[in-house]
C-alpha cells in the first residue's frame, strides 16, 4: 500500500465534510499521477534520436566557436587600438 492508498483509506474512514472533499481531492490527484504516468511512458527513450541530433549539436558547437573568435577578434583590435599611444 503507497502513501496516496493510505491516506485515501484514513480520508475514506473519516465521517466529516472536509475530509469528503479532501477525500475527493485525493482521488482528482490520483488521477491526475496516472495520466501522467500514461503520458511519460509513451515519450520512451530512442537512442537512435541522439544520432538524428547530433548535426544539431555541431551546428551549436559551431556557432559557440565563431562567436569565441569574434570576442577574441574584438579584443585584440581593441588592444592595438587604444594601445599604440602608450610606450
Amino acid at each position: 500500500m503507497n502513501f496516496l492508498q493510505y491516506l485515501l483509506a484514513a480520508m475514506a474512514t473519516a465521517p466529516s465534510k472536509e475530509v469528503e472533499t479532501s477525500l475527493e481531492v485525493g482521488k482528482d490527484l490520483v488521477e491526475e499521477l496516472g495520466e501522467a504516468t500514461e503520458t511519460a511512458a509513451e515519450l520512451g527513450f530512442e537512442p537512435s534520436r541522439f544520432v538524428d541530433m547530433l548535426s544539431y549539436m555541431g551546428i551549436g558547437m559551431f556557432i559557440i566557436f565563431v562567436l569565441i573568435g569574434v570576442i577574441i577578434l574584438v579584443t585584440v583590435l581593441t588592444n592595438k587600438i587604444f594601445s599604440g599611444n602608450q610606450g
